[in-house]
């Protein structure tokens, strides 16, 4: 990802092998292992939500009993697949009962409303440093991701580099969020070590069918 134009993410997902498949969006496999409620030891589940899921647990951020919610963009939904399993499939199913879920697109009349009452909010966007600190409940949780390129600076080396936001504005949420998780630096990490783990689990399980 991204794909060329004219191949389209809904052809090509089916068309990987479920053992190589490393994101946990396989249309037959993970789909039915979300669907059962099964969770094998190995299983590859959606990488987005795991992530989340265990940056939580790795900063003590409970997900029993709380309210949390997704604030999105309905044409990044429409325009992007992936996104879209995520958002509707893969984060309630990964979910335990207790924490009720709510996807809330940004340009609902009550969308600031409905983020604060979020005890997670969880920000995926396509423009930049959109929810400031009045989105947002006081000592609430807010994780941001999806990043996008705003512009570059220069290093005292002369090196230039990127300059990434998320849809959050970092400076302000940081006032009243209890935690907050920014991009760059925040989820982007630890689902690249996922996709590590899982790209070794791959590769043991294939190693291990006979030929």
């Amino acid at each position: 990802m991204p794909l060329p134009a004219h191949i389209g993410v809904r052809d090509v997902l089916p068309a990987i092998a479920p053992e190589k498949e490393l994101e946990g969006l396989h249309p037959r496999h993970s789909a039915g292992l979300l669907a059962s409620n099964v969770r094998e030891d190995d299983a590859v589940l959606p990488l987005v939500g795991e992530a989340v899921l265990l940056a939580l647990a790795a900063s003590d951020i409970p997900v029993e009993g709380s309210t949390i919610v997704l604030l999105t963009e309905t044409p990044l939904m429409a325009s992007n697949p992936v996104a879209n399993v995520v958002a509707r499939v893969a984060a309630p199913a990964l979910l335990p009962l207790s924490a009720p879920f709510s996807l809330v697109p940004v340009d609902h009349p009550q969308a600031r409303e409905l983020a604060r009452t979020a005890d997670v909010l969880v920000v995926s966007l396509e423009h930049p440093q959109v929810v400031t600190a009045d989105w947002v409940r006081p000592g609430a949780t807010v994780i941001d991701f999806n990043p996008m390129l705003v512009g570059t600076t220069t290093r005292d080396d002369g090196t230039v580099v990127p300059v990434l936001r998320g849809g959050v504005d970092t400076d302000d949420v940081a006032r009243v969020a209890g935690a907050i998780m920014p991009v760059p630096g925040g989820i982007g990490p630890v689902m690249l070590g996922l996709l590590m783990r899982n790209a070794a689990r791959a590769a043991t399980r294939t190693a291990a069918v006979p030929v």
